[in-house]
């Protein structure tokens, strides 16, 4: 009876597992999928996954031979109705099949397979009356508009001699000071906002029952703020005694000063002078703080060379002691001042919200409303204890739990969930609890998802049950971008600076404890977590033709210009709202070409991955507006693409609603612009229209959706087919809202121009086209072909954070919600501050994670050098090597320009049947003795033939960087330091290719006389009609790597080199394809040759 946790990493068959493992756990008894729990985040993935769970238990059901063996090897050693499946015929497997079919199938209902709301919506209404809820509630699913009343309503009833107008005019000076925005409702909105973190729902109670009395709230407000002021007093006291005291030695010693001591004003004296001195309450501590100087004086330097003053007495040793004393001082009271200084500094912050949730709570009494993260705070407290009365309410006791998606679960839903599983593990009889994820796909802890449940909480709540496996296997992704993912990732966790911000110490403790977090989140053998992953043996042999190609483009820049340290952004979500600048234009039509030549050659189903909406609205609109395909399966699909805003005819429709209403001339501006944009040579004239309309006094009288289908009809037959669809949807979309809402007209306006509009059309789930999506919606995806535009980003720490109240005062305030700012570095909050910063690396390191992991066959990504890029241009810079391929200079194309710098692995092929669509799925299965599943293969890589290949490719590495025969021996050491070779293998590959220099010296004068060597670099040309028996005669653009170019004022010689017992004779027709293809480059004699590195065989090819 054990919680098994799988650690499973992109494309490595997440879905087949749980389906499987289902499947398993239902055949053990006919009813068994009655408590059978299987949970995951989305609609879709509950559909998928209950798809998935019918189809396998379908084709048990109907005796597939593939299916059966494919569930013995998985189910090897579980039983179905008590006995063991190894004592069953296939009759007798498929029989029971048959009945778990039946059984599910009659009863539907009991079928649970749901989302992690849905589940928790299904407990929640079983105890409402227990938890003290009408059971006639209405359920918010989105928060913002209920928000945004409660905001509204504080406003209305705010009052000038009311304590909150006085806390209001504060947070709005300090807005301002921030040079912030004038919108004070936005504000506040972001605010109270601030409740939907789960820090904040152990503290609720406090803040809506306590705080909310006004007197009460006073006297608390007043006390802290009194403690604060004591606080920041007592460390000034003690600091100015500390003054006091310098300065009477200075008196008794002629009245020197602190310009007499070593570095004048920035030294050690000046911290005991000058800098007290000037320090008042509410100055940040950040000027006290003590600098290199300080520390020199602290270790007896206080004069410079030979300066040194004679001071009375002892007064020497008492200005070192003085010193120990400050420092004493800062280290063990500074933090305390800086506390106190932060936390009444914005004591408005808890005064304003307390007020806000007042609003918000009598808002929510009053129209019987719950907000969906009001359920699980209700839930976590009344289930801790009754979890055996919800199993009674729900008529139904779940033995098995299967949770997909891990790692975004929130720590309120484990709670929930915990004492359920705590409950199943001491009743089952078998494993029964299968937890699947993948923290390095953890993107959405904004939401409250919790990665340290499945690093490490959940190993500390069940320590004696818990066994974890990887699923090490890509069945997703092509070799090329498999090996290009796990080394980047490797190189990027090696790095020594990695996510170093201006001035940070990478020796410090502090900067350690943060790199080696992240790392943990990657790889941590005691959890059986690694970044690599493997290519399935069954895939191998698919690969003959095309390994997968990988494209970069490293963004160069122009004098450092757009060169942005990771703190200096760290106050920025993206590094661009809108894509304007001509650096971007450049990186747009960039994908514009990608685009077209990834289509021509076959690829259908483009995934274009960026940061933000808006980045993906401005992708969608150059695409639409310069792409020259001409095929009419082409289409662009994007939700951001098909929101309301981006429609004329819709935007029309409101704002003539909205003039109509209230007769605003910014409306009629608006509705004006909009017509014309719509308008043909046939339409009516813009005030001839308003002017029939405002004078039809029924059509005036008429309810909403009556004078937008009435707007409808006017303007339909003169809109394209896109218009017209987006107004057909806006009537539903009417519709819907008066369903759930009123009839109000004016309520609509201001909801549908504040909400709706960003609202987007739904689309079937197609998979050809260019699909332009956010990160985060394409998790769980998959395309052909990826294309990552702007790998620039860095996610935003939050504007607030949440704080337990400190031990500086006794307070009835529970919590402090305080600004992100470095000042928090300096405080009691230090370890919480720091810990959010090393979380937000971590975010931008899983969103690449995510946008380059659901490429199948084609990855082409642009690096430009800010934030997360930024860290990966380091490791290009490092020449990082590629497992099982080399170095990454290797690839570098010969078509690099002064913008980019190019890289291309693997050649971009058509995309036809050269590999097939291989999924976990597609391959036999069979149990053997002592075998928990073996695969059937047609053909296995030995363990020499891959030795061949690194050789290979070590030589290739080796000669790539040998341009003479005097010092070739320094650089080929270092390639060979990258292969951990052992001496003797070392001097076995030098006195080779000293053999090469000495036995040929017609490859020693390639070396020596040359005037330029060319190593490894992309040709890209049209072929030319040649060689009939090798070559292809369609002009079509294809790409050469030739090994080595050398370069002589009257000749241009190609060679290709060759490793192991081949026969260069098969070799020919690629240097013959390399001299056609120079021969149209330059205007010299081209010779061509092969090399066989192991037996110095050189070969001439003659054309």
């Amino acid at each position: 009876m054990s919680i098994k946790v799988l650690e499973a990493s992109a494309g490595s068959g997440k879905t087949y597992q749980l389906s499987m493992f289902y499947v398993k756990l239902a055949l053990e008894n006919p009813n068994n999928f009655k408590k059978i729990l299987a949970i995951t985040f989305t609609n879709a993935a509950v559909n998928e996954m209950k798809l998935r769970i019918l189809d396998r238990l379908y084709s048990i059901a109907n005796n597939n031979p593939n299916s059966l063996e494919e569930f013995k090897a998985f189910a090897k050693g579980g039983q179905i109705n008590g006995k063991n499946i190894t004592q069953l015929s296939d009759d007798d497997i498929s029989g029971a099949a048959k009945n778990v079919l039946y059984n599910i199938l009659h009863n539907y209902q009991d079928f649970s397979v749901s989302t992690i709301d849905s589940f928790l919506q299904r407990l929640f209404r079983g105890a409402l009356y227990e938890i003290g809820v009408k059971y006639n509630y209405e359920l918010i699913v989105k928060n913002d508009d209920i928000y945004r009343e409660a905001v509204d309503d504080f406003i209305v009833n705010l009052q000038e001699q009311y304590p909150a107008f006085n806390w209001l005019i504060k947070f709005i000076e300090d807005k301002l000071a921030q040079d912030k925005s004038f919108n004070y409702n936005n504000m506040l909105l972001d605010l109270i906002k601030e409740i939907n973190k789960e820090f904040f729902y152990d503290y609720e109670d406090d803040f809506i029952n306590k705080l909310t009395d006004e007197d009460f709230k006073q006297k608390c407000l007043d006390d802290i703020i009194k403690c604060l002021n004591n606080v920041m007093n007592d460390f000034l006291d003690k600091a100015k005694k500390i003054n006091d005291d310098f300065k009477n030695i200075c008196k008794n010693n002629n009245n020197i000063t602190e310009n007499d001591f070593y570095q004048k004003a920035r030294g050690p004296a000046s911290f005991l002078g000058s800098k007290i001195e000037n320090f008042k309450i509410g100055y940040e501590i950040k000027k006290l703080l003590p600098n290199s100087y300080f520390i020199e004086g602290l270790n007896g330097k206080l004069f410079s060379g030979g300066n040194t003053i004679t001071l009375k007495n002892n007064d020497l040793q008492n200005i070192k002691d003085l010193l120990f004393s400050y420092n004493d001082l800062i280290n063990n009271e500074g933090k305390n001042y800086e506390t106190a200084r932060i936390i009444s500094n914005q004591i408005y912050n808890i005064a304003l919200l307390s007020d806000i949730l007042k609003s918000l709570d009598n808002y929510k009494k009053t129209n019987n409303i719950l907000l969906l993260s009001d359920i699980g705070k209700m839930l976590r407290k009344f289930i801790e204890n009754n979890y055996m009365f919800i199993y009674e309410k729900l008529g139904v006791y779940y033995e098995y739990f299967l949770i997909d998606e891990f790692q975004d679960t929130s720590h309120v839903q484990y709670e929930i969930i915990k004492p359920l599983i705590n409950e199943s593990l001491s009743q089952a009889k078998s494993d029964n609890v299968l937890l699947v994820g993948d923290i390095k796909q953890a993107i959405y802890r904004w939401r409250n998802g919790d990665w340290e449940i499945m690093k490490d909480t959940i190993d500390t709540d069940f320590h004696n049950s818990i066994s974890r496996n990887n699923l090490k296997e890509n069945w997703r992704s092509y070799p090329n971008i498999v090996n290009f993912n796990n080394s980047l990732f490797s190189e990027l966790l090696q790095l020594t600076d990695l996510f170093k911000e201006k001035d940070e110490d990478i020796s410090n403790l502090r900067y350690q404890t943060k790199i080696n977090y992240i790392k943990e989140i990657y790889i941590d053998t005691d959890k059986n977590r690694d970044v690599k992953q493997e290519i399935p043996d069954a895939k191998k042999d698919q690969f003959k033709d095309f390994q997968g190609y990988v494209k970069l483009y490293i963004a160069k820049d122009k004098n450092n210009k757009n060169t942005t340290t990771n703190e200096e952004k760290s106050t920025t979500y993206d590094t661009s709202d809108s894509i304007e600048s001509e650096e971007d234009d450049k990186v747009l039509q960039l994908v514009i070409n990608d685009v077209n030549n990834l289509w021509e050659k076959g690829y259908k189903n483009i995934g274009i991955l960026v940061r933000t909406n808006k980045e993906a609205v401005e992708v969608f609109k150059y695409i639409l507006q310069n792409s020259t395909i001409q095929d009419l399966d082409f289409k662009i699909i994007s939700d951001e693409s098909i929101s309301f805003a981006n429609s004329d005819a819709v935007l029309w429709i409101v704002f003539t609603l909205y003039a109509l209403q209230n007769g605003s001339n910014y409306a009629r501006y608006m509705s004006e612009a909009f017509y014309d944009f719509i308008k043909t040579s046939n339409s009516v004239p813009y005030n001839s229209l308003m002017n029939n309309l405002e004078n039809d006094d029924n059509f005036m009288a008429q309810n909403l959706y009556f004078k937008a289908e009435h707007l409808v009809n006017i303007i339909y037959k003169e809109l394209d087919d896109k218009e017209k669809v987006f107004c057909m949807h806006f009537l539903q979309l009417i519709k819907n809202y008066q369903r759930e809402h009123n009839n109000n007209e004016v309520m609509f306006i201001e909801w549908f121009l504040n909400n709706g509009v960003k609202q987007s059309l739904k689309i079937t789930d197609e998979k050809n086209g260019v699909h332009i999506s956010t990160i985060h919606k394409s998790k769980g995806l998959e395309y052909d072909a990826v294309i990552v535009p702007f790998i620039n980003w860095t996610r935003n720490q939050n504007d607030y954070l949440w704080f337990k109240k400190p031990h500086i005062c006794n307070s009835n305030i529970p919590a402090f919600l305080l600004k992100t700012s470095g000042d928090l570095a300096n405080s009691q909050f230090a370890d919480e501050y720091y810990m959010e910063k090393t979380k937000k690396y971590v975010d931008d390191l899983n969103l690449l994670y995510v946008a380059l992991t659901r490429a199948k066959k084609v990855l082409i990504a642009n690096i430009e050098n800010q934030n997360i890029g930024k860290e990966i241009q380091k490791c290009v810079t490092n020449n990082f090597n590629i497992d099982g391929l080399g170095a990454i200079d290797t690839y570098k194309s010969i078509n690099s320009n002064e913008n980019f710098d190019i890289y291309e692995i693997g050649t971009l092929v058509n995309n036809t049947t050269y590999a097939s669509d291989v999924s976990i799925e597609n391959f036999q299965w069979a149990a053997k003795e002592n075998v928990g599943i073996e695969i059937k293969i047609k053909k296995n890589y030995s363990l020499s033939s891959n030795e061949k290949i690194a050789h290979g490719v070590l030589m290739h590495d080796i000669l790539r960087v040998i341009d003479d025969v005097d010092n070739w021996e320094k650089k080929a050491d270092k390639i060979l330091k990258k292969y951990h070779k052992t001496s003797e293998e070392i001097k076995k590959i030098k006195d080779n290719i000293k053999t090469i220099f000495e036995i040929n010296p017609e490859v020693k004068n390639w070396f020596t006389n040359a005037q330029e060597i060319i190593s490894e670099r992309d040709l890209s040309i049209y072929k030319l009609e040649s060689d009939k028996d090798k070559l292809e005669s369609d002009k079509e653009r294809k790409m050469y790597r030739p090994d080595k170019i050398f370069i002589y004022p009257d000749k241009v010689i190609v060679v290709d080199f060759k490793t192991g017992e081949k026969d260069l004779n098969e070799y020919k027709y690629q240097v013959r394809n390399y001299i056609e293809i120079l021969r149209q480059i330059f205007d010299k004699d081209i010779e061509g040759f092969l090399l066989n590195i192991d037996n110095n065989e050189l070969l001439k090819v003659e054309i």
